[in-house]
């Protein structure tokens, strides 16, 4: 995905819940980085992915959190997964897994993982789906 995407992303996500992004990679350890992150509080962090034309197995980025998590168990995450419609991963078996990853990670897991999935208007102009998902995950961290 192109960073000018990536930051398009952050900007629509920060004007929908009032927050900033750092403007910079999370880096997850040996496991990888998000694109960008949120940081909440102390060891609580709200992640970005982002996947684009090139992305074609974002339930890798989801599932790079995980082994992240089990070394940091202070640590709580939000990842947002951001989808263009034309996203390979948007409407395929790879997108699929990586929804489903997420909803077990978050039974495995608990308070300290969260998934929500956003569609991204192909120019990147609005937010299509799951704002409002969002929200009210952010909101119970308060």
């Amino acid at each position: 995905m192109a960073k000018i995407d990536e930051v398009s992303v952050a900007r629509l996500i920060a004007r929908a819940t009032g927050l900033t992004f750092s403007g910079r990679k999370f880096e997850l350890g040996d496991w990888g980085q998000a694109d960008d992150y949120i940081q909440l509080r102390p060891n609580r962090f709200l992640l970005l992915e982002v996947e684009g034309a090139g992305q074609k197995h974002p339930c890798t980025n989801v599932l790079k959190v995980w082994p992240y998590l089990e070394a940091k168990p202070q640590v709580a995450v939000i990842l947002v997964q951001a989808f263009f419609p034309g996203s390979p991963g948007y409407n395929s078996s790879r997108g699929n897994l990586g929804s489903w990853l997420g909803q077990q990670l978050e039974a495995n897991l608990g308070d300290r993982f969260r998934y929500r999935r956003l569609v991204i208007a192909a120019d990147s102009s609005r937010i299509l789906d799951g704002v409002e998902e969002l929200l009210q995950c952010l909101k119970h961290l308060n």
